[in-house]
């Protein structure tokens, strides 16, 4: 009788033991797909919102491709001065995505106002800019704002990816 509670016992630790390990390797899985993603927020000064639409591409876990999608946002209104030279650094700025493994994109932290609700930071209180960690180099200069949405955009497309590959597994 003693041999068998003991027999029982392992059983029930090895397979305890197994599950985590499973549970484990499942919490550490490859990403691979892909799907839109935005994010937008109020235009202060009235018509559409500010914001920006993204598809973005990925396989096993790095960023394949980041393509900007048709939507109604403002992602450069036309009374910013700096507007002519983001927008003619906007496809080399989507091309930076290229080979980026996804969890060096979802370490950025872009920083969010309260006021008007929802537009990235060009500076906080520390004096940082949007981007606080992360690939900086996923930022242009002068364009902070623009930058961001897209950091963002591309955010929510991989949590999509993550959360459609989870429920299929």
């Amino acid at each position: 009788m003693k041999g068998m509670k003991k027999a029982l016992i392992g059983l029930a630790l090895g397979a305890v033991a197994a599950l985590g390990v499973v549970g484990f390797a499942a919490c550490d899985s490859v990403i691979t797909g892909e799907a839109e993603g935005e994010y937008h927020y109020a235009n202060p000064w009235g018509g559409n919102d500010y914001g920006v639409k993204v598809k973005v591409v990925v396989e096993e876990d790095i960023i394949q491709s980041v393509t900007i999608v048709e939507s109604d946002y403002v992602q450069a209104s036309a009374t910013w001065t700096n507007r002519d030279n983001y927008l003619a650094q906007e496809a080399e700025l989507l091309s930076r995505y290229k080979g980026v493994d996804v969890d060096d994109v979802m370490k950025i932290k872009v920083g969010i106002s309260t006021n008007p609700q929802g537009q990235p930071l060009t500076q906080d209180e520390d004096g940082f800019v949007a981007l606080k960690a992360g690939k900086t180099d996923l930022l242009l200069g002068d364009a902070t704002q623009s930058s961001a949405r897209i950091v963002l955009a591309v955010q929510n497309a991989i949590e999509k990816i993550e959360a459609a590959q989870a429920e299929a597994e």
